[in-house]
């Protein structure tokens, strides 16, 4: 049941985002983009994963149904992919977005923002501390004629993420998707 389940509710997540524009210490940006480089960061966390073998500790839940099973990742690029696809670090997008610097007690958090209403990633916040990565949260907005969708991201490095996603399908009952993942290390 699990299995099949999964396996619909990650068809739907990512089927209305594919036609859509789309780890280390290091928080600098690389060298093709003006913006810190979340699928490098990501590419990075998923080979850390990899070798750390760390199984979920994983609920999904689809409106009122929910399921729990601890899973062996297979393909940590692949489990991560949502959060790799929310990178902003284009040239092309260099002044699609607010880029500001917020000073914290411990550390510091880049926040950008989307000036631009039809980019995915509307907003994607990285708190860092120490030069670590602590956290980093997106927000995704899809709007079309047919399809609503919101996705929020949430990533604690080499800890746990959540995905959540609201959508309005034309025609369809609205769903509400979460994700919530905890590594379990041996």
């Amino acid at each position: 049941m699990m299995n099949k389940s999964f396996l619909w509710l990650l068809l739907v997540l990512g089927g209305g985002w594919m036609g859509c524009q789309m780890p280390t210490t290091d928080t600098t940006s690389s060298q093709e983009g003006p913006f810190f480089d979340l699928e490098a960061f990501f590419e990075q966390e998923a080979a850390y994963l990899a070798q750390a073998a760390p199984q979920l500790d994983k609920t999904i839940r689809h409106n009122d149904r929910e399921e729990n099973r601890l899973v062996t990742v297979e393909d940590w690029a692949a489990e991560l992919r949502f959060f790799s696809k929310a990178d902003i670090n284009r040239r092309a997008w260099e002044d699609q977005y607010q880029v500001d610097t917020v000073p914290q007690k411990h550390g510091y958090q880049l926040q950008y923002i989307a000036l631009n209403p039809t980019l995915q990633t509307q907003r994607l916040d990285i708190h860092v501390a120490a030069d670590t990565v602590q956290s980093i949260i997106a927000i995704q907005k899809v709007d079309n004629q047919v399809y609503q969708s919101q996705r929020y991201l949430t990533y604690f490095p080499k800890q746990r993420y959540e995905i959540k996603q609201l959508q309005d399908v034309a025609l369809l009952q609205d769903n509400d998707y979460l994700i919530q993942a905890t590594y379990r290390y041996e």
